[in-house]
C-alpha cells in the first residue's frame, strides 16, 4: 500500500460527536469556491463513520470513498484537518482513460474472458471509487457522479479489460481505466465549450473525474484511449478531425499534459447496417486517416476487427469477441509508444 500523503489543510471539521464506536461529522471546504468543487477538487461529507488510526496521533475522516481519508491530529469539534490523504490500490498505478461513445462504453452481451492480471487491474467508477475492475466495467449506479455520461440503456462488455490486461503484461505495477462514454455522442458533444468547464458536460465530466483520479500518490495518466466516429458518420458533412483537434487539445491544456497520447478507433470499412443510416461513415474514415498522419505527436490509429458485430437498430456495436480482439490491439499499440 503506498505511504499516507499528508497536504496543505483544505477542509474544516465543524462538528464531531461519538455514538458507541461511530462517529458522526461534519465538514466544510475552507475557502473553496463553487469552481472547485464543480471541478471536484473538493469534497464534502455528512456521513456516519469510524475514524481510523493512522498512527501517531492521527485520526482518518473517511470522505467521498474508500480510500480517501482527511488527516487530523485529534477529536476536537472546530479542528481544521491536515487532508485529504489519499490512498492508491496497491501503490504505484497508470491511468487509462477509456471515452467517446457506445462501444467505448461497451454493448457485449456475450461472457468475458477473465483476464490474467485481475489482481492488477483497477477501476475508477462512477462513484469516483476504486474497485477491482470486471465487465460490465462501465454499469451505471444510482449514485453516479457525472450524469452526463448516463446511458438510459443497459451497458454491455466493453473492451476496457482487455485493454488494460494486455497493457499490465508489459509494465510494472497496476492499471486503473477510467471509463467516460456515452452512447450516440458526437464529438461536437464532446466539446469543451467555454469556461468555467462544468461537470454536467460530458467534456467537463470527463476532465473533473480525470482530475480527481489524479489527486492520488502514484496515479499517472497514460492515455486517452478514444472509440468513437459512427455518430459523426451520420452527419451529412462531418468535422470529425477539426472537432477532434480542438478536443484533444483543450484536455491537454486542461491537464497541462501537452504530449498526452490519444489512441484511438479507425472505424471499420464494413457497415453492417443500411448504409443510408451513415452517409459519411467513409468520410469520417478518411478524416480519421489524416489526423493519424497529422504532425500534432502522440496521435495513434488503431483498426478494430471489421466484426462480427451486434446490430442495435441503426447502430453497429462490437460483440464481446470483437471488443476484447480490440482492446488487446489498443493495448499493445500503448505498449509500443
Amino acid at each position: 500500500m503506498a505511504a499516507l500523503v499528508q497536504r496543505a489543510p483544505t477542509h474544516h471539521l465543524v462538528a464531531i460527536s461519538e455514538t458507541g464506536t461511530e462517529f458522526h461529522s461534519y465538514l466544510s471546504p475552507t475557502g473553496a469556491t463553487a469552481a472547485e468543487v464543480d471541478a471536484g477538487n473538493v469534497g464534502f461529507s455528512t456521513n456516519a463513520f469510524n475514524l481510523k488510526n493512522l498512527g501517531a496521533n492521527l485520526w482518518g475522516v473517511p470522505v467521498n470513498s474508500p480510500g480517501t481519508w482527511l488527516q487530523s491530529d485529534s477529536r476536537r469539534v472546530g479542528e481544521t484537518v491536515k487532508g485529504p490523504v489519499l490512498i492508491t490500490p496497491g501503490g504505484a498505478m497508470t491511468l487509462i482513460v477509456v471515452a467517446g461513445q457506445s462501444n467505448a462504453s461497451g454493448r457485449g452481451t456475450a461472457g468475458a474472458t477473465a483476464p490474467t492480471n485481475a489482481s492488477r487491474l483497477w477501476l475508477f467508477d462512477d462513484q469516483q471509487n476504486w474497485v477491482q475492475l470486471s465487465e460490465p466495467a462501465d454499469a451505471e449506479s444510482a449514485q453516479q457522479i457525472d450524469i452526463a455520461f448516463n446511458e438510459g440503456v443497459a451497458v454491455g462488455n466493453s473492451f476496457a479489460t482487455s485493454l488494460a490486461d494486455t497493457i499490465a503484461g508489459g509494465i510494472a505495477g497496476n492499471v486503473g481505466v477510467l471509463m467516460a462514454a456515452k452512447g450516440a455522442t458526437s464529438t461536437t458533444d464532446w466539446q469543451r465549450g467555454t469556461h468555467p468547464v462544468g461537470r454536467g458536460t460530458l467534456y467537463g465530466g470527463l476532465l473533473g473525474k480525470v482530475r480527481h483520479a489524479l489527486r492520488y500518490p502514484g496515479v499517472t495518466l497514460g492515455a486517452i484511449v478514444w472509440s468513437q466516429g459512427p455518430r459523426d458518420a451520420t452527419e451529412v458533412t462531418p468535422t470529425w478531425d477539426t472537432n477532434m483537434d480542438t478536443f484533444i487539445a483543450d484536455l491537454r491544456a486542461d491537464l497541462s499534459l501537452p504530449n498526452l497520447p490519444i489512441i484511438y478507433e479507425h472505424i471499420p470499412p464494413t457497415v453492417a447496417t443500411p448504409t443510408a443510416s451513415y452517409p459519411s461513415w467513409a468520410t469520417v474514415r478518411t478524416q480519421q486517416e489524416g489526423w493519424a498522419q497529422a504532425t500534432v505527436p502522440k496521435r495513434v490509429m488503431v483498426d478494430p476487427p471489421d466484426g462480427p458485430f451486434e446490430l442495435d437498430g441503426a447502430s453497429v456495436h462490437f460483440t464481446t469477441p470483437t471488443a476484447e480482439t480490440f482492446g488487446a490491439s489498443l493495448g499493445a499499440a500503448y505498449l509500443a509508444l
